[in-house]
């Protein structure tokens, strides 16, 4: 377990942005009821860590990072609140193989029937359809392909790494590119025209898909997000 913290207006401004964060994570109106418990788990892990001692909010560079941890925190305990509170279920080994899938909606599932059912999975969010649900799959695995044959020749590894935090969480961090190049050692004189050129790249390759990348992150965070909710933790 992490050092306490005893500043009482530091905790309170994690609190503020727990809230904040999570607000912005569980969007969906069907989840709104659950904010407030997924709220206590993640203030609750990020104490029991020690997370506040480790991150500050003295800076907005720093409160950006924060936030990013955060983030992803907030991702980790709903999923594990939902499974608990039965919103969803984690499937066995087996019925991942068959289905794609980690995860499984269980409101009104019949339990007896799930090992004569695991061959196709038909999902009931109220969020997304299955078929957006493949769909989002699909294209995630098509730009995938395309990251890899692009950075396939790329031999500085500094400039490797930052083109992939980048381009595929650059939503985790929440920072501008060039402060993003500097977390990551990245020492470019211009660290956003170098990635602007690569995406560029990625969507001259995703076209042959009918995929064209305009903004890496907020693209590449709809699919994520479609694809959570279908059931599959990426």
């Amino acid at each position: 377990m992490g050092g306490v913290v005893n500043d009482e207006k530091k905790l309170a401004q994690f609190l503020s942005l727990i809230i904040k964060q999570v607000g912005y994570v569980l969007r969906h109106p069907d989840h709104e009821q659950y904010r407030e418990d997924i709220v206590n788990e993640t203030f609750i892990k990020l104490f029991k860590s020690g997370a506040f001692e480790k991150y500050s909010l003295d800076t907005s560079e720093n409160g950006r990072i924060a936030a990013a941890y955060i983030k992803k925190t907030i991702h980790s305990c709903s999923m594990d609140y939902f499974s608990k509170s039965g919103i969803y279920r984690r499937l066995t080994k087996r019925e991942q193989e068959s289905t794609g899938l980690k995860t499984q909606s269980i409101t009104n599932e019949n339990f007896d029937d799930l090992s004569a059912n695991a061959t196709f999975f038909q999902e009931d969010t109220k969020t997304y359809t299955s078929e957006q649900y493949l769909i989002a799959k699909e294209a995630y695995g098509n730009i995938q392909k395309c990251f890899s044959l692009i950075t396939a020749s790329i031999t500085n590894d500094t400039r490797a790494k930052f083109l992939k935090e980048a381009f595929w969480n650059s939503d985790y961090y929440d920072v501008p590119i060039k402060q993003l190049a500097q977390i990551l050692g990245y020492l470019k004189s211009n660290p956003t025209q170098d990635f602007n050129r690569f995406v560029d790249k990625i969507s001259n390759c995703t076209q042959k898909y009918n995929i064209k990348i305009v903004n890496s992150g907020e693209q590449i965070e709809f699919l994520r997000q479609i694809i959570s909710f279908g059931g599959e933790q990426t």
